[in-house]
């Protein structure tokens, strides 16, 4: 199911609200999103609308949500310094932590 499929936010909310019941929260949220494999679509606009709704459900649940992700997918020569750009351009730059994995041998920040 996409991010961008709007049956995502009912199911990635109730995932999220599901989720706290059961362990309470930190605000800091795990979504690893096309570790290991691509996008659908290069499509830049996809790409961002696509990160936006995965940090969109969280925020719906949790006003003080953190997004936090590794940056191992953009080791993947798909990610162009455009693709990169849009696909975190639209979740509040406070918001997200990307963890550098791999930074000692191919720092990406």
């Amino acid at each position: 199911l996409e991010p961008t499929d709007p049956l995502f936010q009912t199911l990635a909310t109730k995932f999220y609200q599901l989720l706290i019941q059961e362990f309470g929260t930190d605000h800091v949220y795990n979504a690893d999103t096309y570790n290991e494999m691509n996008p659908s679509s290069t499509d830049l606009d996809f790409l961002a609308e696509t990160n936006k709704a995965i940090y969109d459900a969280m925020a719906t649940v949790d006003k003080d949500a953190v997004f936090l992700m590794q940056g191992w997918l953009f080791h993947s020569g798909f990610w162009t310094s455009d693709r990169i750009k849009a696909f975190l351009s639209k979740v509040p730059n406070d918001k997200m932590i990307i963890l550098d994995l791999n930074s000692e041998a191919g720092p990406i920040w």
